[in-house]
């Protein structure tokens, strides 16, 4: 009995190790509760809808982590139920627009851009150029 108990225990530490092993080699980026739904509406855009209580601070690491197998990649976050679902944008989906981010790697670009009515502590420098 006790032979098997210590195989079993050493066959249970093998398969640990191998979850254990596939999670570091492959993580699985987590996305935060507050996020709604991320879904591509053209060629590497994507749209990601978040609860309007989602916390900005995880915003620019989403995006980056869905963006880490596009080359040209544009993720824009907007508040659940004012999400666009296909292009093109009406205006208010446009005006609507939370978060923006944008990255190409061909030729070094990286851009992000804040809704700085949204987030008024955002640097003015950061902030999305909207229409009236």
């Amino acid at each position: 009995m006790r032979k098997r108990t210590i195989a079993a225990i050493g066959a249970a530490a093998v398969i640990g190790g191998a979850f254990a092993a596939s999670a570091i080699l492959s993580p699985e980026p987590t996305v935060p509760a507050s996020t709604q739904a991320m879904h591509e509406v053209g060629p590497g855009f994507f749209v990601v809808a978040v609860q309007p209580n989602a916390d900005p601070a995880t915003f620019e690491d989403l995006a980056s982590l869905k963006c880490l197998d596009v080359d040209n990649c544009m993720v824009g976050f907007w508040k659940r139920g004012e999400e666009p679902t296909a292009l093109p944008f009406t205006e208010a989906q446009i005006k609507a627009q939370l978060f923006a981010y944008a990255v190409n790697r061909e030729t070094g670009f990286r851009r992000v851009a804040w809704d700085c009515a949204a987030y008024p502590a955002t640097p003015r420098k950061d902030c999305m150029a909207k229409a009236g």
